[in-house]
């Protein structure tokens, strides 16, 4: 695998991933494949992949050259990562060669019930939002692929906030806090549309302020409820 993104001097390489369970059985396989070598943005809008930088490899002098580094202690670093590399990036390609496994633990934090952790992850996701639309501000985007990719990335990161927002049962003061930040940067209701037919449908009940707060506490109080 090195040799090949040596042999091709690419700034990254993406390879295949399998998600296990804890017992080892599997539960998703991403494996994809390409002979065309693109730029960062060209890549994400024709090859749909992974956002976790564990299935990648990066080239240290093309990091080092655009002083790209990761936003320490906050969960979704990846994504927020990727956003930049992939920006800069002039050669990427993808390998099918399956050369990482993501084991899914009972305290991942998507089924983590600790609420810190969790109220913790919901502002992560909005601080990742920020400094995404910062960098999207800066960057530029006569290139209409650059603004088309970057406003995608925005909207999935807003719709996976009000997402977790729901799965995560955070309480109505904090959800109704986030909301009226998103309509603040003009990011709520979501009007992106984002490669992620769950996420295109969730969106139908998130944009719905009433309708979305309903659910959330219907499933918050059922919640309540059984650990009464």
């Amino acid at each position: 695998m090195i040799t090949f993104a040596v042999e091709n001097k690419l700034d990254i390489l993406e390879f295949g991933a399998i998600g296990v369970t804890e017992n080892g059985e599997e539960v998703y396989r991403n494996s994809k494949s390409s002979e065309i070598i693109s730029d960062g943005f060209e890549y994400l809008a024709k090859i749909q992949y992974m956002n976790s930088a564990c299935n990648k490899l990066y080239a240290t002098q093309f990091l080092k050259n655009n002083q790209l580094e990761f936003v320490e202690r906050i969960f979704i670093e990846d994504f927020e990562f990727n956003t930049r590399t992939f920006y800069y990036a002039t050669k990427v390609q993808v390998i099918k060669n399956i050369l990482g496994c993501f084991v899914r633990t009972a305290n991942s934090i998507t089924r983590n019930t600790n609420k810190e952790r969790n109220q913790k992850m919901i502002f992560d996701i909005k601080n990742v939002i920020d400094l995404t639309m910062e960098f999207s501000n800066k960057s530029d985007r006569t290139k209409v692929i650059n603004g088309v990719i970057l406003d995608e990335r925005i909207g999935f990161l807003t719709m996976t906030l009000l997402y977790s927002l729901f799965k995560l049962n955070i309480k109505k003061n904090v959800r109704k806090k986030i909301i009226k930040e998103l309509k603040i940067i003009n990011l709520y209701p979501v009007q992106t549309k984002i490669r992620d037919n769950k996420k295109n449908m969730f969106k139908i009940i998130a944009n719905n302020e009433f309708i979305f707060n309903m659910c959330c506490d219907i499933k918050l109080f059922s919640l309540l409820k059984n650990i009464g």
